[in-house]
């Protein structure tokens, strides 16, 4: 608790802001901070807003830039499209919501599903 106090308060003063939802998940114009203990996932807009916020970061803590191509982070699979857009998902997640409703495709229940961005 103390460190997620510390890294919160060094996010803070960078202008980010704690989502409501899931407090490990931080916005800031188009920038987004996923953090899981000590583990950070950057993700921007562009490279050069990424390396704004990896340099101002630096500022408060010991950073180690793990580069660009990251293909999973936390069981999501991230896939990089060639006009520099991504793709995550968690199929495997979803696999397992669908066993845990007892839903398939023979039975005649409908699945609703909303999408709902925080």
């Amino acid at each position: 608790q103390i460190w997620w106090k510390y890294l919160s308060s060094g996010i803070e003063e960078i202008g980010f802001k704690q989502c409501k939802v899931d407090q490990c998940v931080c916005r800031k114009d188009g920038l987004v901070i996923m953090v899981y203990i000590d583990d950070c996932l950057v993700l921007g807009n562009s490279k050069t807003n990424v390396d704004k916020v990896l340099e101002k970061l630096g500022r408060h803590f010991d950073i180690t830039d793990e580069g660009t191509t990251v293909e999973e982070y936390l069981g999501i699979k991230i896939d990089h499209n060639k006009d520099d857009s991504f793709r995550m998902y968690q199929s495997h997640l979803m696999k397992r919501i669908i066993q845990t409703i007892s839903w398939d495709k023979e039975s005649k229940r409908a699945l609703n599903i909303r999408l709902v961005l925080v």
